[in-house]
């Protein structure tokens, strides 16, 4: 398996017999089904990455919300969708003002 590569970059052929016999509590499941599983998990973050903006996080406890449901699913988002939503939020609400300037007057009386 390819190192230092984020999931989205990764293909199911990179995944071969090799890979799997370092994981134990998948060794019996056949290759083909874990790849398809991979494509499968890799396709629900493609499409959540662009339905993430639309989503009221407010009602995030809220059961039936959206925001609830891709809460429950939290463990099928892969780490680089988290981290490129998070950061593609930073720079949409950036601001381009300048930093302001404070300057102190120490002198004691």
């Amino acid at each position: 398996l390819k190192c230092n590569v984020e999931a989205n970059e990764l293909q199911y052929e990179d995944l071969d017999t090799e890979d799997i016999k370092y994981y134990p509590l998948i060794s019996n499941i056949p290759l083909m089904a874990i790849q398809l599983r991979f494509l499968i998990v890799k396709y629900f973050n493609q499409m959540l990455l662009e339905l993430l903006p639309l989503v009221d996080y407010s009602l995030v406890y809220h059961e039936g919300s959206l925001a609830h449901s891709i809460l429950r699913l939290k463990k099928l988002i892969f780490y680089d969708t988290k981290v490129n939503y998070i950061n593609e939020v930073l720079f949409e609400t950036r601001s381009e003002l300048l930093r302001p300037c404070i300057a102190l007057n120490r002198t004691s009386e």
